[in-house]
């Protein structure tokens, strides 16, 4: 049965594509063969620790609690619903008000944002507000590759005593201590000496590629009044770490003209009015930025650290701007007012991929890629296989450029090893390779995939059939582990 079965894939090659005849599948080994398809993670365990307020209503207690990520689910998301649907013990109070929902919750960059229903704010006192905050800030610091933690209620920062939070970056192991600093802050800062805070802010940046908002976290140090300022100004000086976004304002040139301007409509909402400058918003253009992204930028930004503050209305050179366009697509804002949500479907997550430069060697090129395709692997072997992809980024496919997504059979995580079933169209067209190209194919995909959180190997599978080869030299009967040295940084 197992011969009749190989037999029928080489005569449907020879069929398909007669020029790959020599390259099909070798005859399957005695092991059983493995036919996977679609895209699957095993459930796990995760053991969680998490961050519930103590009986005291003053400080932090952690529990460790087993739980379990099913396929479908992210582990952020998992966390979350464990943390806010029940208090841990008799001595330890809910982080949140019973009512509380998270209205969403995302991971890029290292950023995770959590935007909780209006119901959070349904709380006696600031200080319990804050406690709030620091518990969700402690839990999900514990998850490897988040860094930091940004807390918004019904997509604003409401902030604590007229301050802004920013994003948390460390456990607080003394809540009272963190209170009593943020009431000597709000006195320095708005009393009558005007003293300086410094805070995290998560600044929003434009892709290269014009499709998405990245972000990057930064401390800031700003007076009173001064947080607008401070947050334009490292807008336009451009990002610091990521290579796959660029600078608000790539020209150093000013890209506000005047002051900004907080009003409050009729329905009690605040805006912040900017008026752009024509010339300046003309060389970002040309510069490669979108207007869009523009619009973007600055609006996530804004709300995302500025308290309270629900939306941010752009004009032109005292032109209001109340549409901009979007890969074809138009955005449009009711009375202009542009908010946190209008964008948050672009976000983007920078992501290490490697590719072949014009030699076939291996180089490495980061992307933004969407939040969801940044942690499947499937995404990261598509966007692999993808010509487009790597001539955006200035590489080449590490693969022979016939080779396309429907070449991606299967992917399954299991046991920190990422299963990959590629087709024999695959195997067959990657037996003219040379050792460099080989190498080049097997370890853009292995360092790729090993970029993510839980896989530490990569094993191939050919239509279910594991091969001695890919071409030559790689052997490919046992996990693959990473090999990033390998690779030139782009």
């Amino acid at each position: 049965m197992r011969r009749t079965l190989a037999l029928l894939i080489a005569l449907a090659m020879l069929f398909v594509c007669p020029s790959l005849a020599e390259g099909t599948l070798p005859e399957p080994e005695n092991a059983a063969r493995d036919m996977f398809l679609g895209e699957a993670a095993e459930e796990y365990p995760y053991e969680a620790t998490l961050y519930f307020v103590a009986s005291d209503g003053l400080s932090l207690t952690q529990t460790s609690r087993t739980l379990w990520v099913r396929s479908g689910e992210t582990l952020l998301e998992v966390v979350l619903r464990a943390l806010l649907s029940a208090s841990g013990s008799s001595a330890q109070l809910s982080v949140a008000p019973s009512d509380t929902r998270v209205i969403s919750s995302d991971l890029a960059c290292s950023l995770a944002t959590v935007n909780l229903s209006i119901d959070a704010r349904n709380v006696q006192s600031e200080q319990e507000l804050l406690m709030t905050y620091l518990a969700i800030a402690a839990t999900l610091l514990e998850i490897e590759g988040i860094e930091a933690v940004n807390v918004l209620i019904n997509d604003r920062q409401e902030g604590l005593l007229q301050l802004p939070c920013g994003a948390y970056t460390a456990v607080a192991e003394d809540a009272a201590a963190a209170w009593a600093q943020a009431q000597a802050e709000a006195e320095r800062y708005l009393g009558a000496s005007q003293g300086a805070i410094t805070r995290t802010a998560a600044l929003y940046f434009p892709s290269a590629d014009g499709l998405r908002l990245t972000p990057e976290t930064r401390e800031i140090t700003f007076a009173r009044n001064g947080g607008v300022e401070a947050l334009l100004q490292e807008l336009c000086a451009g990002p610091q770490r990521l290579s796959c976004a660029q600078a608000l304002s790539p020209s150093g040139e000013t890209l506000v003209s005047g002051e900004p301007v907080l009003t409050v409509t009729d329905a009690g909402e605040r805006i912040l009015e900017i008026n752009l400058r024509g010339a300046a918003l003309d060389a970002a253009v040309s510069a490669g930025v979108g207007i869009w992204q523009v619009c973007g930028a600055l609006t996530m930004t804004l709300c995302s650290f500025l308290p309270e503050l629900d939306g941010v209305r752009l004009s032109i050179e005292g032109e209001p701007l109340d549409e901009t366009w979007r890969n074809g697509e138009a955005l449009s804002f009711s009375n202009g007012v542009m908010r946190r949500r209008d964008f948050n479907a672009f976000l983007g997550s920078a992501v290490q991929m490697y590719f072949a430069d014009a030699e076939g060697n291996l180089v490495r090129r980061e992307i933004a890629l969407s939040p969801g395709a940044a942690l499947s692997p499937r995404a990261l072997l598509e966007a692999l296989l993808s010509t487009q992809t790597a001539e955006a980024l200035g590489a080449f496919a590490p693969v022979p450029t016939q080779l396309s997504a429907t070449d991606i059979l299967g992917v399954r995580v299991k046991d920190a090893v990422a299963e990959v079933n590629l087709s024999a169209r695959f195997y067959a067209a990657c037996q003219g390779l040379n050792e460099t190209q080989e190498r080049t194919a097997a370890y853009a995909i292995v360092n790729t995939l090993c970029g993510l959180t839980g896989i530490n190997g990569v094993r191939f599978l050919f239509e279910g059939e594991s091969v001695e080869t890919l071409a030559e030299s790689i052997y490919l009967r046992s996990v693959l582990l990473p090999n990033p040295g390998a690779a030139v940084t782009g």
